[in-house]
């Protein structure tokens, strides 16, 4: 009997040590999922021969198409009261980028352009 007991009062002391570990693991995910969250990540048009940094502060936790393209219209155009136009947002490319950067996977989303559609803008 005292050999159960023994064995009983072994097993919650393991039991409770796995338990403290496991909730620690959760605890550092949780910790480190919120960090990357917060990560800044770039938004970049690349027309092949020219890549041009587009002033944009965007983090992962806000990282969406809508956000990306309202973000884009603020930015100043050279002809006044014009609209954007880059065909690059139209790929599965740039879906696909975007879900990307918001695993964490890059650093950076890239929208493919040709080298008028950067000069729209006024950089």
């Amino acid at each position: 009997m005292e050999e159960i007991l023994s064995f009983l009062d072994d097993l919650q002391t393991v039991t409770g040590f796995v338990s403290m570990l496991f909730t620690g693991a959760i605890w550092l995910r949780i910790r480190m999922t919120a960090k990357q969250a917060k990560e800044p990540v770039k938004v970049v048009l690349d027309s092949g021969s020219r890549q041009v940094e587009l002033p944009l502060y965007l983090t992962r936790q806000n990282l969406s198409r809508a956000e990306i393209l309202g973000r884009l219209g603020m930015i100043p155009m050279k002809e006044k009261g014009k609209r954007f136009s880059l065909l690059g947002i139209s790929t599965p490319a740039f879906l696909k980028s975007i879900n990307d950067a918001k695993e964490g996977a890059v650093g950076e989303i890239i929208i493919p352009a040709t080298g008028e559609e950067i000069d729209q803008f006024d950089l």
